[in-house]
């Protein structure tokens, strides 16, 4: 071998050399970005996330008297918007039955805006007692002195909430036997189990 093929030969391993460290570099370098973009990607989710969850409105629904008012407030950390109230009375099978609004007046059907830690106290005095009798016609495939407060209701970004309010009477007394709270896609509300209102 002469001393000009001894100098391509090392070229050439050198050229392989330096080909292998760029293909290495490159491959750490995308390693990198890859590894960088994940952790920025579940950053931004966790963000929004909190985000979200700092502006998300959660009603309570309290019964104020047995006449049929309730107290709404807003116990969550954001306002309620459009917020809709329906009562339903609860079926043997746990489900709801005869789901109408609580509300009669339409001009009352929709509060604009409960804010963070706002309350409102609501009329219901008919509509609760005919629920609670269940002696009228259409009323009969509900449980007698059982009933639920449906409200679905909106944050600042459009998303929207539930609370279903349970309630067993007993005598005079609207008692408060489980509420559930949740996201709402329009036909996902929880149903109650037995434990819930039969006890």
């Amino acid at each position: 071998m002469n001393q000009q093929q001894i100098e391509i030969a090392e070229k050439l391993i050198n050229a392989i050399k330096l080909n292998n460290f760029e293909i290495i570099s490159a491959i750490i370098n995308s390693v990198i970005l890859i590894v960088t973009a994940i952790i920025i990607y579940k950053y931004t989710c966790e963000t929004n996330l909190l985000r979200k969850l700092s502006a998300r409105p959660v009603l309570k629904i309290i019964n104020t008297k047995s006449n049929g008012s309730f107290n709404i407030a807003n116990i969550g950390k954001g306002p309620a918007l459009n917020v809709e109230l329906r009562i339903s009375q609860v079926h043997k099978n746990g489900g709801r039955t005869n789901l109408r609004n609580l509300l009669e007046n339409e001009e009352q059907r929709h509060f604009i805006n409960l804010g963070e830690n706002e309350e409102v106290n609501t009329k219901g005095e008919g509509t609760t007692y005919n629920y609670i009798k269940a002696d009228k016609q259409g009323f009969e495939h509900g449980e007698k002195d059982f009933f639920q407060i449906v409200a679905t209701y909106c944050d600042i970004y459009n998303k929207k909430h539930y609370t279903v309010a349970l309630f067993k009477v007993i005598g005079q007394d609207y008692i408060l036997k489980k509420t559930f709270v949740g996201e709402y896609n329009g036909s996902n509300l929880p149903r109650a189990g037995n434990l819930d209102w039969l006890s």
